[in-house]
């Protein structure tokens, strides 16, 4: 199962509404660097957050997301050796009450299961997204795959869902994701890292109180990297694009590179092999060394 480049015309629209209930596995492109927290960095921050990028994180095939007529988010770990997996996330088309499906969990979240909060998290993200009006540029594009009558019956069905959830303010005004992400959910702290606004607000909050940018910053780091020590790749992968964007977190096109490694040795690809070619041509032998000594301490993390 090979990982690719992702391609630039799979993006925003096709994550924001027909996946109802879907996890939705893109990244934010978004960026702040140090401590600096500056309104236009910040602004940046947030605005490029709706432009998903996949590159941040393992693309739509690998991430290896599906909608499902079930009743809880099913998670599956692909084994790569005696430590090392992959996830595969397998995520249901909601059927009923919302409200419902968040109360047969939230005593759950109280006593610490992060599954339980990651999944109020994804049957609350997927109401936000079917109570949003969107854009007519959204219609068009399931209107162009002859799906826009479907489109329109899901979005009125989850919709109906979904009416009494606003009322709740004990679930409207908990972040779900944040909650998951402490509680040690690793498919939460994936998309923790790769969705800012969800983890923590719009522009106007981080304004409003800029010390949780860096903490966000930091967090997002500290959560893949303790991922990556229980064995996950997907975090590897997670991490190898965040230094070479120096998005969530400083560039260091060498640290990068022995994520990339990492990656390579333990679940080779194309994509992994073509960024580890692509940053060792512009790199010093000295960078090129010190990448290979962190690609082993990586693999030691994760896979031993």
């Amino acid at each position: 199962m090979n990982r690719r480049k992702p391609s630039p015309s799979f993006s925003t629209p096709l994550s924001k509404c027909l996946c109802i209930g879907m996890l939705t596995v893109f990244t934010a492109s978004c960026s702040v660097s140090g401590a600096d927290t500056s309104s236009a960095r910040q602004a940046r921050l947030l605005e490029l957050e709706d432009a998903a990028s996949t590159h941040e994180m393992a693309d739509p095939n690998t991430a290896r997301t599906e909608a499902q007529r079930s009743t809880a988010t099913v998670n599956a770990r692909i084994a790569l050796g005696p430590k090392a997996f992959l996830i595969d996330i397998k995520s249901p088309e909601y059927k009923g009450d919302a409200t419902n499906y968040i109360n047969e969990r939230i005593q759950r979240s109280k006593t610490g299961d992060s599954q339980a909060s990651y999944e109020i998290h994804a049957r609350v993200s997927s109401c936000k997204r079917a109570l949003d009006p969107g854009d007519d540029g959204e219609y068009k594009v399931y209107s162009s795959m002859g799906l826009a009558e479907q489109f329109s019956m899901r979005i009125e069905e989850e919709i109906e869902n979904c009416k009494t959830i606003a009322e709740r303010t004990d679930i409207m005004g908990e972040n779900w994701l944040s909650l998951a992400a402490t509680q040690g959910s690793i498919e939460a702290r994936l998309m923790y890292a790769q969705n800012p606004r969800a983890a923590i607000g719009d522009l106007t909050e981080v304004l409003s109180d800029p010390s949780r940018l860096i903490d966000y910053r930091r967090n997002a780091v500290e959560y893949l990297s303790e991922s990556v020590s229980s064995g996950n790749v997907d975090s590897i992968e997670a991490l190898a694009n965040i230094y070479d964007r120096g998005i969530v977190a400083e560039r260091s096109y060498t640290r990068s590179l022995g994520y990339w490694m990492a990656l390579q040795r333990v679940h080779p690809s194309q994509y992994s092999a073509e960024s580890i070619s692509r940053l060792s041509s512009s790199m010093q032998t000295e960078q090129i060394i010190r990448a290979q000594e962190l690609s082993k301490e990586v693999y030691r993390s994760c896979c031993e």
